[in-house]
């Protein structure tokens, strides 16, 4: 593998030889039965050589993708959406991944490309990157997605499944893995960076056009993320213990974004996605990273296309959230743990 540079525009590159690029193999699976090992025919273990541990027990036909290649893929794709870069121009900047290392995401830049800057002020910049999704436990197809982050912040937004010119996915359990690059790169799928970014962009700027007063973010969120809540969450601890953390960093980047951008949707925005990227109150930071994220993208098309309907209103809009808002905001004290901003 072609070394990457070292930083992107000021920020370290992720090294991921260290982080993801770990020894794995396919081997046999026994059980215990009758006072001896039985070898499991039609099963194979994804074994992590390096923690000698089982990433996950997988059909006998699962193609095993390691993670290199699925890197190898990602830079050939990316030479066919940012039109021909070298694998010198990318970068890693974020790695999403569990400690058990049983799946990950993988972003990937264009470091040499100028970053857009929707506004013209010159402070606000956004830059397109590859998200490269594997995993050993048939938890995650391998998956190539286009996606937008706010760089000075790292927000990310995945787009959401209404253009499939944005994604590129196969099985692992499908195909010869020759047919699956060579199919992967004979797409005529692949997506057009420039005018992904000049719709991006154009859609950041209307949601800044776009009122929405800080007593409302939170119902803005909780319909980006379909967060409910109802009379019997004071009786469950732990998830009232959950809603308070979120309540409690929404308020604090709802301060930092109508501060910065003003009150409009455009903070709305940068208040979701950098909740999806550090979330609280949820089961597994890794897992859920990636789902906020696409939902970021899903709720951006959702509000863009509800505004264009005669009768729209803000009120009208989170009129499904107000119970859940109400419930959340009356929950009595601060979170036991806070998760600060990043």
């Amino acid at each position: 593998m072609t070394a990457t540079p070292s930083t992107i525009k000021g920020r370290e590159v992720v090294d991921l030889r260290e982080k993801a690029f770990f020894p794995v193999e396919k081997r046999s699976v026994y059980v215990y039965s009758n006072k001896k090992y039985v070898k499991l025919p039609k099963h194979r273990g994804i074994y992590d050589t390096e923690k000698n541990k089982v990433l996950g027990i997988v059909s006998d036909s699962y193609r095993l993708v390691k993670n290199e290649v699925a890197y190898r893929f990602a830079k050939r794709l990316m030479g066919k959406v940012f039109n021909g870069i070298k694998p010198d121009d990318l970068g890693c900047f974020n790695i999403i991944q569990p400690e058990t290392r049983s799946f990950c995401h993988i972003d990937l830049i264009h470091r040499n490309r100028p970053f857009g800057d929707p506004f013209g002020e010159g402070r606000d910049r956004w830059v397109a990157f590859m998200r490269v999704t594997n995993s050993y436990n048939r938890t995650q197809r391998l998956r190539y997605q286009i996606g937008f982050c706010r760089w000075i912040c790292k927000n990310g937004v995945i787009f959401g499944d209404k253009d499939k010119r944005l994604e590129f996915k196969f099985d692992h359990t499908r195909g010869k893995l020759i047919e699956v690059e060579s199919g992967l790169f004979a797409s005529s799928k692949v997506a057009d960076i420039r005018a992904l970014e000049e719709r991006f962009f154009g859609d950041l700027r209307a949601l800044k056009k776009c009122q929405v007063r800080e007593s409302e973010m939170l119902s803005f969120l909780c319909r980006a993320f379909d967060i409910r809540a109802d009379d019997r969450t004071h009786k469950l601890p732990k998830r009232a213990e959950n809603l308070i953390a979120l309540r409690e960093r929404i308020r604090r980047l709802t301060e930092k974004y109508v501060s910065e951008v003003g009150e409009n949707a455009y903070a709305v925005l940068n208040v979701i996605t950098e909740y999806a990227g550090n979330p609280v109150g949820v089961v597994s930071q890794a897992s859920s990273v990636h789902s906020l994220q696409r939902k970021a993208g899903h709720w951006m098309d959702d509000f863009l296309s509800a505004i264009k309907e005669k009768e729209f209103s803000n009120a009208k809009y989170v009129d499904g959230y107000r119970r859940a808002v109400s419930v959340i905001e009356a929950l009595p004290g601060k979170p036991k743990t806070m998760v600060t901003a990043q």
